[in-house]
Order: structure tokens, then C-alpha cells, then sequence
């Protein structure tokens, strides 16, 4: 599946440039999969999958990448869950790559299933930085409308 989209106000603008979060919803998979703090029975997860996501920010003119995050790479039990941010020329490429091979978790642990999905979630929230060149006007990337 492929798309654009232009997500207005996503970028946070701080002084000198935005801060740029790399995902819209971090925690989707610990609400959706371990919202409570504990369990008495076992969690259906259903079957295990994969998700593999790459996309690209773009960056209009006079935007510079300042600082990126470092690669995320957890793994446990339950799953493994890697994460890539990289120059593109186009802008910043973004890969994620998910695997949850646990279909059931037993309420023994299900802690430890929900502290993945918590590190997972923290991987997440990670940010990339961009700073604007002095006196150069922002200007959006070619193809989407102001």
C-alpha cells in the first residue's frame, strides 16, 4: 500500500526548528493488546504476525536534520521489534518492522508481555529534530498543497 499524506501541525515547532515525532500513536499496541494492569486468565493475542512499515518524511526547503534517534531493536519472548531512521533523498526514511509470534499469553506473563509492548511503545515516542536555515522560508515538499 502506498500514500501521502499531509498531516498539518504535526511538527512541533521549538525555537530554531520543529521536533518531529516519528510515530502518530505510540502506544496503540499496549492499549489495544495490554491495557490491564494485570490479568487472571489468558490473553488471546490471535495469530502471530508481522507488520513492516517504511516511510518517508519529507522535508521542505531550509529544513536540516539536526538529530535523529538511535535504531530501537527489542526482543523477548513474545516478539522482536526493530526500528531504523536514515537519510533518504527524499527526506528521512523510517523502517519498522514488527513480529509478535506469542498467540496466547498466560497471566504468569503476562508483565513481561506488557513490558514489550511498554518498550516497544517508548521506541515510539522517539523524535527527530530539525532545524530551519537562517532567514530561508519553509516551504512544504514538492507535491503537497499548502
Amino acid at each position: 500500500v502506498r500514500f501521502v499524506a499531509d498531516l498539518p501541525r504535526y511538527a512541533i515547532p521549538v525555537e530554531g526548528g520543529l521536533v518531529v515525532p516519528l510515530h502518530p500513536e505510540p502506544g496503540t499496541l499496549l492499549s489495544r493488546h495490554a491495557s490491564l494492569p494485570e490479568r487472571q486468565h489468558p490473553l488471546v493475542v490471535g495469530s502471530p504476525y508481522t507488520e513492516a512499515e517504511r516511510y518517508v518524511i519529507a522535508l521542505g526547503a531550509g529544513l536540516t536534520v539536526a538529530a535523529m534517534p538511535p535504531d530501537a531493536d527489542l526482543s523477548s519472548q513474545f516478539g522482536r521489534y526493530e526500528r531504523t531512521v536514515r537519510p533518504d533523498p527524499a527526506g528521512l526514511l523510517i523502517s519498522e518492522r514488527l513480529v509478535l509470534e506469542s498467540p496466547i499469553v498466560s497471566p504468569r506473563d503476562y508483565a513481561a508481555f506488557r513490558g514489550f509492548l511498554r518498550g516497544i511503545a517508548d521506541a515510539r515516542r522517539a523524535v527527530v529534530r530539525l532545524t530551519m536555515a537562517p532567514e530561508a522560508p519553509v516551504t512544504p515538499p514538492s507535491g503537497i498543497q499548502p
